[in-house]
Parts: structure tokens; sequence; C-alpha cells
């Protein structure tokens, strides 16, 4: 799950991304977030991504908004969507839709990642630059 995307940082700046994650996550507690709902991405135009999407809580909130106030650019700002990419279509396909509901067991978060990604013609390719444990 994506708690806060913030796009390309600067080698020089790193470090005190990587400091401002742990800080976040020190205050934080682990989470449970169950996905109700499998549904293409975006909601409207031609689908790129299909994703199981949920409900938000409170302490899932927190993260983001704690994680916005330090590192979100003011003009990246967006209004957080709680969803776990599934797939990713190679060329965005317009004239379908899916809006599946779905009963899974919920998903435990006990971390919080700082991932670097490339998205290459073949797919995405991440790489774990942090792991810090939420509550300390």
């Amino acid at each position: 799950m994506t708690a806060l995307f913030i796009g390309d940082v600067a080698q020089q700046d790193l470090d005190e991304v990587k400091k401002s994650v742990k800080r976040t996550a020190i205050g934080v507690q682990p989470f449970d977030w169950q996905p109700d709902r499998i549904e293409t991405l975006p909601g409207r135009g031609p689908v790129r991504t299909i994703a199981a999407v949920g409900p938000s809580s409170s302490t899932l909130d927190e993260l983001n908004r704690r994680l916005s106030q330090r590192l979100a650019r003011r003009s990246n700002r967006r209004a957080f969507f709680p969803h776990m990419t599934l797939a990713r279509l190679k060329l965005p396909k317009s004239g379908f839709r899916i809006e599946h509901a779905i009963t899974v067991a919920p998903i435990s978060f006990a971390t919080v990642q700082l991932m670097q990604s490339w998205l290459l013609p073949t797919g995405a390719e991440h790489q774990t630059v942090l792991e810090a444990p939420l509550g300390g």
C-alpha cells in the first residue's frame, strides 16, 4: 500500500527523507487494513490499474497525515485513497470497469517502507531504501 507518493528525491536529500520516515513511524502504532472491493483506476478515463480498495482508519489517516506534513510537496498533495495495486496495464484501456466486492482477511502492517521505484516498459521495479517499525 502506498501511504504517500513523494515523487523524485534528490540523492543529497535522501538521508533527511529517511529520518522523517523513521520519526513518522515511531508515532504511529501497527494496524490492520481490510480491502473490501476490487476496482479499476482511475475512476474516470482509460483504466491503468486494478487495485484492492478498502476503507481508511484513524491510524492509517494519521500515518498519511504525518508523512504528508513531513514530505509532501504542496503541488503534489492528493486526497488519500487506501488501495493496493494488484496489476498495472501496459497500455491504458477504455471501455471496461471492475467494481467487485470481496471478503478477505485483514492485512497487518507493522512497518513503513521507503521505496524507490522505476516504471519500465516491462513493468514497475521497486527497491526498499528503508524499513522502519511502526510504534518505535
